[in-house]
């Protein structure tokens, strides 16, 4: 019980810490010590040490909330799926627009009754919301852009490691020659063991 007790004073400890823009250089501050809380950012008139900076500091399905109570922390994407229709930022945030139609995080605070603040804009492909846009190069990471791992967005809507972009199986929906060069590495491999099997019984007998 007294370790639980102990972990939820951590726990409040690290939600509650500030930190000193003046120490820093921009949000890197050494007031901000653990890895889970590494910017130093300000919110309202109070600086603190939160989980992220730009999306970028987020897993492929999150990103970064920069307002109200989860300001600085990663969200998950939950509009993921649903039907959508494309809309342009005004229509977004134009509250007489119907909610269900927007493939956006509409925030929790901050909205009145003609417009609507956007926590985050996804996609809408094909009337469907996605977290990006498979035919733009917004919103991919680099090497030096967060403590995530580089990214991009891959068909039909999903952020997937550089590294594996490739085998994606988007990549292979939006490029049939991909489709054919495994189709061909598939019939070398069977052609192969096929040899090889055969001069196996060879010998055999």
């Amino acid at each position: 019980m007294k370790s639980f007790l102990c972990l939820l004073c951590l726990f409040a400890l690290a939600a509650a810490q500030t930190c000193d823009p003046l120490k820093g250089v921009e949000s890197i501050n050494p007031d901000c010590t653990s890895v889970d809380t590494p910017y130093c950012r300000i919110q309202g008139t109070a600086f603190k040490c939160v989980q992220c900076e730009t999306n970028c500091d987020c897993a492929n399905d999150e990103y970064c909330v920069d307002s109200g109570e989860n300001f600085g922390s990663c969200k998950q994407f939950d509009a993921d799926g649903k039907d959508c229709r494309p809309m342009s930022g005004a229509q977004l945030r134009d509250a007489r627009i119907s909610a269900d139609w927007k493939c956006a995080i509409i925030a929790a605070n901050g909205s009145s009754s003609t417009t609507v603040e956007i926590e985050y804009a996804g996609a809408c492909v094909e009337a469907v919301c996605r977290m990006c846009d498979p035919r733009s190069s917004a919103g991919s990471c680099g090497p030096d852009d967060g403590f995530k791992s580089e990214r991009v967005c891959g068909y039909p809507g999903h952020y997937v490691g550089t590294h594996s972009a490739q085998w994606n199986p988007g990549n292979y929906y939006e490029q049939p020659a991909y489709v054919w060069f495994a189709i061909f590495f598939c019939l070398i491999v069977l052609i192969i063991l096929a040899q090889v099997f055969t001069m196996i019984c060879i010998r055999r007998h």
